[in-house]
């Protein structure tokens, strides 16, 4: 993890009590199948209130990139192979105009199924 990923991870850490509130209702997973080679992305607003929703995959030769309207989605991101230097040189992100919160900004890793789950970070910019 970079300087910057681990500090943005301890601000987010840190949020104080109205921001856990984000934390439960917005989540955020990318799952990589190394049989098919396709990462399934899913965004999921509990409150289902969020639009819209603008994810990216960064660190492509042309990055992913892709705008939904509603409180949820999924999509599937298509990789040749897994990346050379892991799956942190192509972190997903995603930005949220939230009607309860504002703006929203996450950010995670995909990872092989059976694997573990990243975690998510939650940040307002």
């Amino acid at each position: 993890m970079s300087v910057a990923a681990a500090g943005a991870l301890a601000a987010s850490l840190a949020l104080p009590g109205p921001d856990e509130e984000i934390r439960l209702a917005l989540s955020l997973n990318a799952t990589y199948d190394p049989g098919s080679g396709q990462a399934l992305i899913t965004y999921v607003d509990n409150r289902g209130s969020t639009a819209p929703v603008t994810v990216e995959v960064l660190g492509m030769p042309e990055s992913y990139h892709e705008t939904f309207s509603g409180p949820e989605f999924s999509t599937v991101v298509h990789f040749a192979s897994p990346p050379k230097y892991g799956w942190a040189a192509h972190p997903v992100v995603v930005e949220i105009d939230h009607p309860d919160f504002g703006g929203v900004q996450m950010k995670t890793e995909i990872y092989e199924i059976g694997q573990a789950a990243p975690r998510v970070i939650y940040a307002r910019p």
